[in-house]
């Protein structure tokens, strides 16, 4: 499957340790799975409550011959995602620059035990607010007890500019992180991530989601209230949000 993609198969994934997937056929109009999003932010809901929704599940599960050719056939969907919404009249921002894991989230040989799969439902660019990383192979903290650090030439630094059809995939290690929206970009930064692991390690996570199966309603907003606690120190959440979600996990 990765071959036909016209990927480097795992060689690529190893070496700058992510890949950018284009004009991907996977059967959806990104336009009404934007406007979902869009509709939330426009209620002052967070945009990770559009995965009560059908097609937001069906969508990563297209995505099953590439991850298993990155993690195997038996991979599990991690119970993490998001949404975003970056609002350009706000110059609101994606996430600070990190990793999602760290060296112990790769390979000896330096392939994932775990990705995220970044999907964009509109145009990411420089304006906006797309994905910059620093690739593995010029990052030079990256897999080494120095991780935490940041030790790489300003020049390393890669824009991901994407549109609907597109995809990125990153290994847990890599440094990377969403940019500030400009308020001259034309339209927001609309867009999902999803976290996936080998499925013949241990539990990366207390729970482990089958990626081609849907949660039922009651397993998505469990899910979704995950979320809201799970980042609760990085999003300055309204408190009832906060008590919907730990009521909902205390159920």
């Amino acid at each position: 499957p990765l071959a036909s993609l016209g990927i480097e198969s795992q060689d690529l994934m190893i070496k700058e340790g992510y890949v950018n997937l284009r004009d991907l056929d996977l059967g959806f109009d990104f336009t009404k799975l934007e406007s979902v999003i869009s509709k939330l932010a426009s209620q002052e809901l967070l945009p990770v409550f559009a995965f009560v929704y059908d097609e937001f599940w069906l969508l990563q599960a297209k995505f099953k011959n590439i991850l298993g050719g990155f993690l195997g056939d038996e991979y599990k969907m991690l119970p993490a995602f998001w949404a975003w919404y970056l609002d350009p009249a706000k110059q609101e921002a994606g996430w600070e620059p990190h990793r999602d894991r760290d060296r112990h989230a790769l390979e000896a040989d330096g392939s994932p035990l775990a990705v995220t799969l970044w999907i964009p439902l509109n145009e990411a660019n420089p304006m906006n607010g797309c994905i910059y990383l620093v690739p593995a192979n010029r990052d030079r903290a990256y897999g080494t007890e120095r991780e935490s650090s940041f030790d790489f030439e300003y020049a390393a630094v890669r824009a991901l500019p994407a549109k609907p059809g597109d995809a990125l995939i990153w290994n847990h290690a890599i440094l990377h992180w969403g940019a500030r929206a400009s308020e001259r970009a034309t339209s927001p930064r609309v867009s999902i991530a999803l976290e996936y692991q080998r499925g013949d390690i241990n539990q990366m996570k207390d729970i482990v989601v089958e990626p081609q199966s849907l949660p039922s309603f009651d397993e998505r907003l469990d899910l979704i209230a995950r979320q809201i606690v799970s980042y609760t120190h990085m999003y300055d959440f309204d408190k009832s949000m906060i008590e919907f979600a730990r009521l909902r996990l205390k159920k």
